[in-house]
């Protein structure tokens, strides 16, 4: 045999021991998903009012919803809500059009003014007067009601340790199933940015009306889930 077809063979061969050895020092694995919920009732909400007002000229409409802004601003002071948790938003102008009746052209018949204010809420049980006493005050309109967590971090913690707890019981599910024994972690990793979304409620016209409220606006505020998803790889316990 020609030394270089020999030298070729004795290097295949070798090539093929070492690909052996290799395949048989890469440890067997198993690698699933966990998956878990933390469901928690919220415990802040942020207010979102306004105040609409309708005038000839834009000074009238911006003079009125300016003093309504101010009554509610000074009822929620009153009420002891803390100045860091109120914001006001922007202030917007808008015409307001009709027709006219012979030519049915377009026409500024006057002026929308609208203000608004966020609040934030750490007493649910007060929430419902605040909002009966902002209308009251001169608030028109609801913007919407939003219901969150102050600290989410404890709970989000939960949710992971029990998707930890969900991928180790999956594993060992899966050993079980395949006849081998199930080893030690070898990695972990989270996948998504977890955490939780508000719950939000729509926007509510509320009739601005000279009688006071009679009751407090009932609210259900439900419940918030937290979220959270690992990716866990186990090791494959050699057999005996």
């Amino acid at each position: 045999m020609p030394r270089m077809i020999r030298l070729a063979l004795l290097a295949l061969t070798i090539s093929l021991f070492g690909s052996l050895g290799q395949a048989q020092d890469s440890p067997r694995t198993i690698t699933v998903n966990g998956q878990a919920e933390v469901t928690v009732p919220p415990d802040m909400a942020t207010v979102r009012l306004a105040v609409r007002a309708e005038a000839k000229t834009t000074g009238a409409a911006l003079d009125e919803a300016s003093r309504a802004i101010r009554a509610v601003l000074d009822m929620l002071s009153d009420q002891g809500v803390a100045r860091a948790d109120i914001q006001t938003g922007a202030l917007r102008l808008s015409p307001i059009h009709g027709e006219e009746l012979v030519s049915g052209a377009p026409k500024v018949t006057g002026y929308r003014a609208v203000n608004t204010v966020s609040v934030t809420v750490t007493d649910l049980d007060r929430l419902g007067g605040l909002i009966a006493s902002a209308v009251d005050a001169g608030a028109n309109t609801l913007s919407g009601v939003s219901f969150g967590l102050q600290d989410p971090r404890a709970h989000e913690d939960a949710a992971r340790r029990k998707a930890v707890d969900d991928a180790q019981r999956r594993a060992a599910l899966y050993a079980e199933a395949g006849g081998v024994p199930l080893g030690d972690m070898l990695r972990l990793s989270e996948q998504g940015a977890g955490g939780y979304s508000p719950l939000r409620g729509g926007p509510m016209m509320m009739e601005a009306s000279p009688a006071a409220a009679r009751a407090d606006v009932p609210l259900a505020p439900g419940e918030i889930t937290l979220s959270a998803s690992v990716v866990v790889t186990y090791a494959i316990r050699p057999a005996g």
